[in-house]
């Protein structure tokens, strides 16, 4: 298995019985994108060994995830907010577990949703995960569990693996705590959504 997270799992918050702060782990963030990486055609490893890049934005963000890996925060943000604002929902992604965290950044909870929500929109799996978990808490955003639904939902839809298996598990979780009527409005969400640029207002970084 590539992800090694479920030894985190265990805190509850309003009746889910699982840690929703899956991505707070910088172990599990980066075997995440490297994961990806390998999938998209690379034989990558990320802790220690360069990445095998296919054009210089993804050798860009090579090189954010190998210095986030070393702790090396400010070029990691340098190379994921050039990324980011390109549109890139994998450094965007990065952000918002670097915003959460309070890596190199003060630490913000509604910047790291904003993160959250540009990447999830373009349907980057994690994204929509991290996002989903937010909103079942309501951190850094109001409290929705219809919103929850729908993104780990689409998680589930979007992710593969340990990820999907995390989503299906919080969005049974979250299932128990709604109506009828909120799961309804949720699917309906789900079946309609399609992934766009968020069109968000760039945060300073």
């Amino acid at each position: 298995m590539f992800l090694h997270y479920r030894r985190h799992l265990g805190r509850s918050a309003i009746g889910v019985g699982v840690d929703l702060n899956w991505w707070n782990y910088p172990h599990v963030v980066i075997s995440i994108r490297a994961w990806v990486a390998r999938t998209c055609g690379g034989i990558v490893g990320i802790l220690g060994i360069l990445l095998i890049a296919a054009g210089p934005a993804f050798a860009d963000y090579d090189q954010g995830l190998i210095a986030f890996s070393n702790g090396e925060f400010d070029t990691a943000i340098k190379e994921f907010r050039t990324l980011a604002e390109r549109g890139d929902p994998g450094a965007q992604f990065m952000l918002g577990v670097m915003y959460f965290n309070g890596f190199g950044v003060t630490q913000d909870n509604r910047v790291a949703a904003i993160f959250f929500y540009q990447a999830a929109q373009q349907g980057e799996g994690e994204a929509q995960l991290a996002l989903g978990s937010l909103f079942i808490r309501g951190v850094g955003v109001f409290q929705d569990l219809v919103q929850a639904q729908t993104w780990l939902g689409l998680a589930a839809i979007n992710s593969i693996g340990e990820l999907q298996l995390l989503a299906i598990e919080l969005r049974g979780a979250t299932k128990r705590l709604m109506t009828d009527d909120q799961l309804a409005q949720a699917e309906r969400l789900i079946l309609a959504w399609r992934p766009t640029l968020a069109g968000l207002v760039r945060p300073e970084l």
